[in-house]
């Protein structure tokens, strides 16, 4: 109910936000095809606070691969990450949660 109080969505989309706890690591949110780089949408990077997120059209989003890369240097470590979206029809909310690492040695990790 907050949610459509908020009219964060002015029609049918979805919003992904990726988050982690690491904050001395920088995570992104990219299209997983190298040579698409960004997906479709309004990206926004608050990695310093482990939070990077999309709004963008449900259809643009079913339609391209994902992956979470590395922004900065790799931590030396993996990094836990957690991606939550929600998805808008005009009626209703759908949310899924998908958790996962990216690898120290690992240049991205597929969603």
């Amino acid at each position: 109910r907050k949610l459509k109080e908020l009219q964060l969505f002015s029609g049918p989309g979805l919003l992904a936000l990726l988050t982690w706890e690491d904050l001395d690591a920088r995570l992104e949110l990219v299209a997983a095809d190298d040579k698409k780089e960004t997906l479709a949408g309004e990206a926004t990077d608050a990695g310093v606070t482990g939070l990077a997120s999309l709004l963008t059209s449900t259809d643009a989003w079913e339609k391209t691969a994902r992956a979470v890369r590395w922004k900065s240097e790799p931590a030396g470590r993996a990094v836990k990450f957690q991606l939550v979206t929600l998805a808008w029809d005009g009626k209703g909310f759908r949310v899924a949660v998908k958790r996962g690492a990216l690898r120290a040695e690992a240049r991205q990790e597929s969603l």
